[in-house]
């Protein structure tokens, strides 16, 4: 198993796919390095990827129409962040900083689609696990 593979293996998200599904989605991830205040993606710009933190530490902040920018989430490695781009087209919904120098492995949208097309029960898979997430993370009134 690569190094590739066993970072999206450990992904929460990806835990129930089968480990040949992660293999051939590990063959088309890419590394990338960011310097601290480098900004990852911006809030509302397209949505496109799949980002799974390897090092360091980035900010997720989100600008809220009365409120300004807040620090709405760290991450560290092994979290990930632009799930939402896997499932559906849309935009950014916040802008990931740097707050250190990181690592992210990126995961094109174009990609995982191309080996859910392979598998189409992995769809129903993803949609699951990105319903429990919304859940987990969704403000309870």
């Amino acid at each position: 198993m690569t190094d590739c593979e066993q970072v999206l293996a450990s992904v929460d998200l990806l835990a129930e796919f089968p480990a040949e599904f992660v293999s051939d989605l590990a063959k088309s991830a890419r590394l990338a390095s960011y310097r601290a205040g480098d900004v990852v993606v911006r809030q509302g710009e397209p949505a496109t990827a799949f980002f799974v933190v390897t090092k360091g530490c980035l900010e997720v902040i989100r600008n809220e129409s009365g409120l300004g920018d807040f620090v709405a989430a760290t991450l560290e490695p092994g979290t990930f962040f632009g799930e939402m781009a896997l499932l559906r087209e849309g935009s950014r919904t916040a802008t990931v900083r740097a707050c250190e120098d990181a690592e992210c492995l990126i995961l094109e949208k174009a990609a995982f689609d191309a080996e859910l097309r392979k598998d189409p029960n992995s769809a129903a898979v993803l949609a699951t696990r990105l319903a429990r997430r919304i859940n987990m993370i969704r403000p309870r009134a």
